[in-house]
């Protein structure tokens, strides 16, 4: 691939000063969250060091909440008292993602800039509300295909294989399995199928003691016999 400083004609010194993110397009909530996570990844930091890194959110243009590192300086808007990072040591690895009550995180969009030394860079994403019941995973980013980590796209793929094979699971009925192990996979099961299960198991086992209390009679006569 040609490096797109090398395609525009940028000096690497220009190209390097502006910071990438594992962007996400969209993020899902529902009324059943207590909690809201804004993803915010950067991919490319240099120093790894939070006192020479600053953070910004933005909401329809507003800035709701910073956080100054090198003075350890919180702002919040009054609209977001709850508003923090999601991890303030993490911070330093380039997380950069707010996490705040759900009351208060109001659908719309954000923006996220986050400064390191003299390099800076931005990334949006738009909050939606679902109207339904959402999985566990609806925090975890809903967005586009990166373009701006090479790995993005093997991730996605990887989360959509995940899916596509739980998907499968729920709707496999296996034939036999132990009652313990058929309790456990829950709601995989219908109650008559347990009890057939069940009922099957017990079956087995009279007709297997019933072999062996044939074997055992009809073995000693012969024994006799002889």
């Amino acid at each position: 691939l040609v490096p797109v400083c090398s395609l525009l004609l940028i000096s690497p010194a220009l190209c390097s000063a502006q910071l990438l993110f594992n962007a996400t397009d969209v993020v899902k909530k529902t009324d059943c969250n207590g909690t809201v996570i804004l993803p915010c990844y950067v991919i490319n930091l240099n120093e790894n060091n939070i006192n020479i890194m600053f953070v910004k959110w933005k909401r329809q243009g507003k800035i709701i909440f910073s956080f100054d590192g090198e003075r350890k300086q919180f702002f919040r808007d009054t609209s977001v008292p709850s508003a923090n990072l999601l991890s303030e040591t993490d911070l330093a690895k380039g997380v950069a993602s707010l996490k705040l009550k759900n009351a208060e995180a109001e659908v719309g969009n954000y923006s996220c800039e986050v400064t390191e030394s003299n390099r800076e860079g931005e990334t949006k994403l738009e909050l939606k509300k679902y109207a339904g019941k959402l999985p566990a995973t609806v925090l975890e980013p809903v967005g586009r295909e990166n373009k701006q980590n090479l790995n993005g796209k093997e991730k996605n793929n990887e989360y959509g294989n995940v899916l596509q094979k739980t998907y499968n699971l729920k709707h496999i009925r296996v034939f036999f399995l132990p009652f313990f192990f058929a309790n456990s996979l829950g709601s995989w099961f219908l109650l008559v199928e347990r009890a057939f299960i069940i009922s099957l198991l017990f079956l087995i086992i009279i007709l297997w003691l019933a072999q062996l209390s044939l074997i055992g009679k009809y073995g000693s006569l012969i024994l006799c016999n002889y």
